[in-house]
């Protein structure tokens, strides 16, 4: 991904960084409670203070299109998760 990113190809140009699947709110909350729960053994309580977008079971759609002209976006998003709390934890800490 670096070599993408660094490309000169690319200077100046706006690429989505995305998994190219799609999630509900409620989904990508829970694969986030459920990593910070394995990584760092506690569950986070989330609340959402609109019921219906919690329930609603729209789709959040991120375009990866674009980015594939130039890399081959293959990633986990479980370890990308992990990077992220792991991150938050570095950081905050």
């Amino acid at each position: 991904m670096n070599f993408g990113l660094m490309s000169k190809t690319l200077s100046g140009e706006i690429v989505n960084l995305s998994l190219g699947i799609d999630l509900t709110l409620r989904e990508l909350t829970d694969l986030i409670i459920n990593r910070c729960h394995a990584l760092l053994g506690y569950s986070p309580s989330v609340n959402f203070k609109d019921k219906s977008i919690e329930n609603n079971g729209q789709k959040l759609v991120i375009s990866n299109r674009k980015l594939k002209k130039y890399v081959d976006p293959k990633f986990n998003i479980s370890k990308e998760i992990d990077k992220s709390l792991l991150n938050c934890i570095k950081w905050l800490l």
